[in-house]
Order: structure tokens, then C-alpha cells, then sequence
């Protein structure tokens, strides 16, 4: 019989917790708590983006090992895309005392249609409850630890989302966003999140494509966010979009703009 304790083994600690912390402006440890894990998500969200941009412009490689990831992120205050800021997320939670393990995800783009497994998430046990939590997404549509609980027949807040199952492995997150290009709010699904027990180890190959695939979207098309207390920064291909609160400032860039405007509203430097 399978060790329950087996997929734990493969679960990476980061180098230096309190460091981390620093990174993401936190001089505290968090609780091993409800509270503290959307107290870990928020902070990560706002201070490190989401971005391929290293990818994109810099051929950036990419590894998910925690001590890799720890050196890009915490160390040369850099940020990452999908695979890499909730891998490096997880391994932070892991360090604090957490109870958590990576889950596969599809990003779904419409409801009638199936995507490729392209993106990770974290699934975090507190007082025998799972919750689904993402600092890979955009930061935005998931800015806390969603229960995984059924949520198909309560009222929907807006930017509050919620799970509904779809068979015994898959679950549907959705949320009531306005940012879906329409202009108003509506239920969007946003991904379908696999509970089946995964290591690490088991996203190397998807990530290798994500950043290297002649037809990846994520290898050849510049996406950055950032959240922020009041809004969202985001940069897709060359456009920079500044919201906050319900104002909003779209301004094209040219590519030699990039380097500065990563500077001053994502904090990286490549």
C-alpha cells in the first residue's frame, strides 16, 4: 500500500522563510490560520507579479526548484508566471507550517471548450478543509483562499469566488468580474482546478512548454500584473493599463518603454 506520507516527501521548502516574508512586506509570521494564509496570498499578489516577461524578452530559463526560485524572486526581486509564483508560493507555505500540495488547472477561455492543463494552483488543508488559493493567476478575480465547498445556489458577490463540483475530481471556479472585456459584471468560469494528489515534479514538463512551445501563448506574448490596494496594474504585449478604483488609464508603449515601465509599476529589473 501506498506511504500517505509519500507525496509529502517531494513537497521543497523555501531556503529562507523570513526572508521571503521581507520580500513581500510582511514582518511577521503569519498564523497557520485561515486568516494568515489570506494575509500570505495578498501580500504575495501585491508585491510580486505575475509576468513572463523575463521569458518573452529576455529568454529568461526557467526552473522550479525552490532554491531557484527563491533567488529569482525573493533575491532579485523579480516575479513569475503561473508554475513559478505558486510553486514558489507553495514552498513558503510549507516553510510556515502549511498544509499544502500543487493541483493542475485549465484556464478556461469559454465554457464549451476544453484547454491543455497549463496552469498550477495550491490546495491548502486548514482544521481538515481544503481551499483553493492562486498567486499565479492575475491576482484580481482570486484574492483569497476560495472553500472548496459547493457554492451553485448562494448569491454571488462581485470579485468573490466560488466553487461548484464538477465530478469527483474536477471543480469549476467562476467569479461575477468586470474585467472580461464587456464593461459589466458577469459569472465568468475561470478555471477548472483537479484535486488528484501531484508533486512538483509533475509540472516540469507543462512548464517547459508554457515557456518554450513554438505555439505558447505564454512564450511569445508579454502578460504582467500586479495588484494593488485600490486596483490592478497589467501589461499585455504593449499596452499598460493603470486602474484604480473605478478610473482607468490604458496607454500604448513602445518596446523600448518596456524596461521602465517594468521598473516602475511591476519592481523588476532584468
Amino acid at each position: 500500500m501506498l506511504d500517505n506520507d509519500l507525496f509529502k516527501k517531494y513537497m521543497e521548502l523555501t531556503p529562507d522563510a523570513d526572508a521571503y516574508l521581507e520580500r513581500i512586506g510582511l514582518s511577521y509570521r503569519p498564523p497557520v490560520s485561515l486568516e494568515g494564509l489570506n494575509a500570505l496570498i495578498e501580500a504575495h499578489q501585491k508585491n510580486v507579479p505575475f509576468e513572463n516577461y523575463g521569458i518573452c524578452d529576455h529568454h529568461y530559463h526557467v526552473s522550479l526548484l525552490a532554491e531557484d526560485l527563491f533567488k529569482k524572486i525573493v533575491v532579485e526581486g523579480k516575479g513569475g508566471y503561473c508554475f513559478e509564483n505558486n510553486a514558489s508560493f507553495g514552498s513558503l507555505l510549507n516553510a510556515l507550517g502549511f498544509d499544502v500540495r500543487p493541483c493542475a488547472c485549465r484556464i478556461m477561455m469559454s465554457s464549451s471548450s476544453l484547454s491543455r492543463i497549463m496552469h498550477r494552483g495550491n490546495i491548502v488543508t486548514i482544521d481538515s478543509q481544503d481551499f483553493y488559493c492562486d498567486v499565479g493567476f492575475n491576482g484580481i478575480e482570486i484574492p483569497e483562499a476560495v472553500e472548496m465547498v459547493s457554492g451553485e445556489s448562494s448569491e454571488h458577490e462581485l470579485l468573490k469566488p466560488y466553487l461548484i463540483p464538477y465530478d469527483q475530481c474536477w471543480w469549476e471556479l467562476h467569479c461575477v468580474t468586470p474585467y472580461r472585456g464587456r464593461g459589466v459584471p458577469e459569472d465568468a468560469l475561470l478555471l477548472l482546478i483537479n484535486t488528484s494528489k501531484l508533486i512538483p515534479a509533475d509540472f516540469y514538463a507543462s512548464s517547459d512548454y508554457c515557456c518554450t512551445g513554438a505555439d505558447s501563448m505564454m512564450a511569445h506574448n508579454r502578460m504582467v500584473y500586479i495588484r494593488k490596494d485600490d486596483g490592478f496594474v497589467k501589461l499585455i504585449g504593449n499596452v499598460l493599463t493603470v486602474v484604480k478604483g473605478s478610473d482607468s488609464i490604458v496607454t500604448d508603449i513602445s518596446d523600448n518603454e518596456v524596461p521602465e515601465v517594468m521598473k516602475e509599476y511591476f519592481g523588476v529589473i532584468y
